[in-house]
């Protein structure tokens, strides 16, 4: 058999399972050796790169990921935008829609719409649909 290396903690687990009641452990304590175990086995570069990639994905949100992000129900939101439940959940499930629309949403939610396009020399925005901010009911 060949030797295994193991930790207190482990050993300390390992022991409890002949117990009766089964050692507990804390949240905070799995956290914690979760941190000091990413810290041990990443480079200061892959945990740069895994933040860059956590903010992309949450810079790409659809509709209903954006108003569970802002704790806000279809109901809500529906009674900002001046409409009807159900006619907001259409909208999250919609791919496509008008821009007046998107405008209407995004202001519900406490947002601004712009609209960029990037080209490979850069970005423009686009003033044709600097909507103004539409007015509170």
């Amino acid at each position: 058999m060949w030797p295994v290396a193991t930790t207190d903690v482990f050993d300390e687990w390992f022991e409890a399972l002949g117990d009766e009641e089964p050692a507990e452990i804390e949240a905070k304590d799995v956290a914690k050796s979760f941190r000091e175990l990413v810290a041990r086995t990443s480079t200061a570069k892959t945990r740069r790169i895994a933040a860059r990639r956590t903010r992309e994905m949450l810079a790409e949100m659809v509709l209903s990921e954006i108003r569970e992000a802002l704790g806000k129900t279809q109901s809500q939101m529906a009674k900002a935008a001046g409409m009807k439940q159900p006619s907001w959940a259409k909208l999250e499930g919609q791919s496509d829609m008008m821009i007046s629309t998107l405008h209407k949403v995004m202001n519900a939610m406490g947002g601004e719409l712009e609209i960029t396009v990037r080209f490979p020399q850069g970005r423009v925005r686009l003033k044709q649909f600097g909507l103004p901010p539409v007015a509170a009911k």
